[in-house]
């Protein structure tokens, strides 16, 4: 059985745009802890920019694919007792960025948050946004 949410953060602070969304779906019956990527994870920039446009690699390089992780990373450590000795697969199927508003951070955030959402719990140690920073361990 799997479950997909998808979180979108769009908020203005100190002059500058906080952007990010992302599409997470986890499944429970996984043999390992794992955290995959979709193949297709930007295939949207076709969709906006038309067929010609270069879809980005799914790759560790990308800044976009480093957020996505840290932010599910950052849900594993913090899975709720009731997920202990569970096994959970979390899959990213979609990161939609804006280069000017858009960073690691902010997907991680946005990852972080589609993550809980699918798994249906509360978030625990949620990351802040302080001013222009995005905190996730305190």
């Amino acid at each position: 059985m799997s479950k997909s949410s998808t979180y979108k953060l769009l908020k203005a602070t100190e002059g500058i745009t906080l952007f990010g969304e992302a599409t997470v779906s986890v499944s429970m019956d996984s043999k390992l802890n794992r955290i995959v990527f979709s193949e297709h994870v930007f295939d949207w920039l076709k969709q906006e920019y038309g067929q010609n446009a270069t879809i980005w690699p799914v790759t560790d390089e990308n800044e976009y694919v480093k957020g996505a992780r840290k932010g599910v990373e950052h849900v594993v450590r913090h899975l709720p007792p009731e997920y202990s000795g569970r096994n959970v697969s979390f899959t990213v199927e979609r990161l939609f960025v804006s280069p000017v508003d858009s960073t690691e951070d902010t997907i991680a955030y946005a990852a972080c948050f589609a993550a809980w959402q699918a798994l249906g719990v509360k978030p625990v140690m949620p990351p802040m946004i302080q001013g222009r920073q995005i905190v996730f361990e305190q």
